[in-house]
């Protein structure tokens, strides 16, 4: 046997060395080019009761996006609120990890999720920019642009928890050729 497992979830059976597990894995068009990108999250440790997640985006073998995610552990919950989760409760939050991180209206247009954000945190909408910039290395005027290509390219835009109470929204940049992030908050 080889040195790690490389484990869909369904079967979870952990190796004694290293165990990577792909604990969710999408496929869709995010750049607008018709074709498709894979988006995966796999968690890497000891065992399945302690990983560290990495979500990536990559097409024609190559990564277009990687962020590192917060440990997925037994423990869950903050400060006086933690706990430890039993063994089979565990299993059961790596099955529905990937409707968790890919469902609920993960993926919207630009209209779309500027009317989600009109709607629940209009503030949010002109910060996009400033969050351009900062996360990009480029100018507030460059990161105003970009965001005005974003919202008339139709490009789709992705949001995700990245663990705990954070969420970001990511686009993709035609003329920067990669990701953006829109949002990070909380």
């Amino acid at each position: 046997m080889l040195p790690g497992l490389l484990l869909v979830v369904g079967s979870l059976v952990a190796s004694p060395v290293d165990t990577t597990v792909v604990l969710a894995s999408h496929s869709v068009d995010l750049t607008g080019d018709g074709l498709l990108e894979v988006l995966e999250v796999r968690g890497v440790g000891q065992s399945l009761d302690s990983l560290e997640l990495t979500f990536e985006i990559r097409t024609n073998g190559g990564v277009l996006y990687s962020y590192s995610m917060g440990p997925f552990t037994r423990t869950v919950g903050f400060d006086a609120g933690k706990r430890v989760v039993s063994t089979e409760e565990h299993r059961r939050r790596l099955r529905e990890f990937e409707a968790w991180f890919f469902g609920g209206g993960k993926f919207r247009s630009a209209v779309a999720f500027i009317g989600e954000l009109e709607a629940s945190a209009p503030g949010m909408i002109d910060q996009i920019p400033l969050v351009v910039a900062r996360n990009a290395s480029v100018s507030r005027e460059r990161a105003t642009a970009m965001w005005e290509e974003i919202r008339s390219a139709g490009v789709t835009v992705f949001s995700f928890s990245p663990g705990g109470d954070s969420w970001l929204a990511i686009a993709w940049s035609p003329t920067a050729h990669r990701f953006v992030r829109l949002i990070e908050c909380c």
